[in-house]
This record gives C-alpha cells, sequence and structure tokens, in this order.
C-alpha cells in the first residue's frame, strides 16, 4: 500500500489471472456472479483509502463483456491493455473481469486486481465461488476473513504490548529512504 500510494498510477502490484471455459457461457449471468462474489471477500469489496469504506458493488467491480465472439489469439493480444491499466484501490473498480465468448465455442474470463485484494491461492476460491454462484448454489462469506482477524489480534494482545509499539523510541528508524 506505500508503494501504491506513492505511485497511484503504477502497476506493479497488478495481477491477473485468465480461466477458460469449454463452454458458451451466459456473460450477463457470470458478471452477476463476479459481483456476489466478490461483496464475499473485504479486500474485493472495500476501498482501501484513508478511511476504509464497502464500495457499492458496481464500484468495486468493473465489467466489460465482449459483444461478439473472438478468436483466442485476439483475446491474448486484448489482455496486456487491461492488465497494464492503473488500479484505484480508493474508489474502485478493485477487481476488473473481462467475459469474451470465443469462437471455438469457449469462453475466455480474465481478472485483474491489486496484489494487496487477492493471491494465488484468493483467485482459485474466487473462481469456485463465482461458479457455484452461476450455477445457481448459494455460497456463505468466508468463516475467516480479515476483520475477524483483526479483531482476534486486538483481543490477544494486552494492552501494554501495543502501548509498546504505539510509544517506542524510533530514533533508529530512518527519516528517508
Amino acid at each position: 500500500l506505500y508503494e501504491q500510494a506513492r505511485r497511484p498510477d503504477g502497476i506493479m502490484y497488478n495481477v491477473g489471472r485468465v480461466f477458460l471455459v469449454n463452454d458458451v457461457l451466459d456473460p450477463v449471468g457470470l458478471a452477476d456472479a463476479v459481483r456476489n462474489a466478490a461483496q464475499l471477500h473485504v479486500p474485493l469489496s472495500w476501498s482501501y483509502g484513508a478511511t476504509r469504506r464497502r464500495l457499492a458493488p458496481e464500484d468495486a467491480v468493473g465489467i466489460e463483456i465482449g459483444a461478439e465472439p473472438v478468436d483466442s489469439a485476439i483475446f491474448d493480444r486484448g489482455i496486456e491493455a487491461r492488465h497494464r491499466a492503473p488500479i484505484d484501490l480508493e474508489h474502485g473498480a478493485l477487481l476488473r473481469c473481462w467475459i469474451q465468448p470465443l469462437t471455438d465455442q469457449r469462453t475466455a474470463v480474465l481478472f485483474v486486481c491489486h496484489h494487496v485484494s487477492v493471491d494465488a491461492e484468493s483467485f482459485a476460491r474466487l473462481w469456485a465461488n463465482i461458479a457455484d454462484l452461476y450455477r445457481g448454489i448459494d455460497v456463505a462469506a468466508p468463516v475467516v476473513d480479515y476483520p475477524t482477524i483483526m479483531d482476534h489480534q486486538r483481543h490477544m494482545f494486552a494492552d501494554a504490548d501495543l502501548d509498546r509499539w504505539r510509544t517506542a523510541d524510533r530514533a533508529d528508524v530512518p527519516s528517508r529512504l
């Protein structure tokens, strides 16, 4: 977040994943499943600004749907430009999704997020949630999420432990790097 704050137009922490589905999917139904799945995950639905706030689904997730099927080579050429667009962590979209029907009767789906919101395992979990929601299967929010972990840590540490970090002598920390 520090590096992103220094360079809000930077893309060095953008991460992406392509999923290829061996079927023609309903893009509107898939887009709804993507938005609903993102709302289950705090890192994909809450801003990273000075004041964290829950983003509306249409702000948290940006959806692009290809109007006509294209050859997979055309899809591949479009990935880089979408991956290189900066991500606005304060206002969204925190998850960008491109749903593109392909001429070979498959559907390509590109996700791009900032690394603060997702890692390799998160993409797999997100995709599983999307697949279930697309099929009409209810998905519960994760049992353990970031706010739960933070609440647990607040209760685990005594005030004296936290005071040490609040009042520690910072003279040995350089003011400039």
